[in-house]
Parts: C-alpha cells; structure tokens; sequence
C-alpha cells in the first residue's frame, strides 16, 4: 500500500523572524508594482509623455487657427505633471502607505514563528495564528531581502525576511516559491 505524505509532512522551514517597517514598506511597494496602483506604470509614463509631446507638436497649428496657444500648452504640461506624477511622486506615496500599514496593524511588528509547508503555511505570533494556502494567494517575489507572498485571505502580505535564513534554508524556499507559484513568481536581484 502506498502511503501518500499528509497534509503537515515534511516541513520546508521552520524559523523565527520579525518584519521590520522597511521591510513591510519594500513589500507593499512591490505587492503594489504588481498588482496595484503602480502596475504598469512604466506604460502610463509613456503615454503620458507621448500626449505632451504630441500637445506641444499641436501649439503652432492651434496657435495659427484660433489665435491661443493656453489650451494645448497646458494639455502638454498636464501630461508631463502626470509622467512626473507617476514616475516620481506615486511610489513615494505608496512606499509612505506602507509604512503606515504596518504602523497601524501592531501584530506585523512582532515576532513570529513560521513553518512552511508543500501547500500551506501557518504564521504564529503571541497574539494570533494564521494557516494560509498557496492557492488562496496571488504571486510571490522574492529580493535581495525578502520573500513576498501577495494577496490571501488572512493577511495582504506575507514577508519573510531573509536575514536570518541560513543559505540551505534560502535554497529550499526560493526552489519551493518557485515551484508552487511557477508563473507568478518573479524574482528581483539587484
């Protein structure tokens, strides 16, 4: 008879970490870069330069019929003000709401205990325990310091540090991301 390995077999890691506010703040930035308000946004900047330069081409023509040249000028720089927006000014912002997400949820900063599991995971700090599945989540990225499980239903986030990884454990996890999410891993190396 063959025995298949039960649902808590055969532990991927086990180990303490705590999530520091930079830490969550770097997460929220990607989990946002993905699936969020910045999703694209090297596009919008696009598009956003293309109607200023197209606008600003528009100026003489305009300028020779109607006698004003205000109405496409302030198009163009409307749109440059958007590319500057987008480029620049949104991901400070999303970077600060992250900041703040974890500011106002006190059980992120505390320290926690993680196993991790062929198809499921259970997050345990003083205050609660979350068991998650992988399926209930939208991707993972992984950094230079981070693993970042996006979406779920517990938590937004689940942001597993890796300083305090030993390099086998490292291994283990990002072959395991990778193969649990395959599609919707990313990895993002500096």
């Amino acid at each position: 008879m063959v025995s298949l390995p039960t649902y808590y077999e055969n532990t991927i890691m086990d180990c303490e970490f705590s999530v520091s506010e930079r830490d969550y703040a770097d997460a929220w930035l990607l989990y946002q870069s993905r699936f969020g308000r910045l999703k694209g946004k090297n596009m919008k900047t696009v598009l956003c330069m293309v109607l200023a330069v197209l606008s600003g081409c528009y100026i003489p023509s305009y300028h020779s019929q109607y006698g004003t040249f205000w109405i496409p000028a302030m198009v163009a720089l409307a749109a440059l003000a958007g590319a500057v927006y987008v480029q620049i000014l949104l991901p400070q912002r999303v970077l600060a709401r992250g900041g703040e997400l974890y500011r106002s949820n006190g059980f992120l900063s505390l320290p926690s205990h993680l196993q991790l599991y062929r198809d499921s995971y259970c997050e345990e700090n003083e205050y609660e325990k979350i068991v998650g599945h992988w399926t209930d989540h939208l991707g993972c990225s992984e950094t230079n310091s981070l693993f970042v499980v996006m979406g779920g239903w517990d938590r937004e986030l689940l942001v597993i540090p890796k300083r305090n990884l030993t390099p086998e454990e490292l291994q283990r996890v990002s072959e395991h991301f990778q193969n649990t999410f395959v599609e919707k891993y990313r990895l993002y190396k500096s």
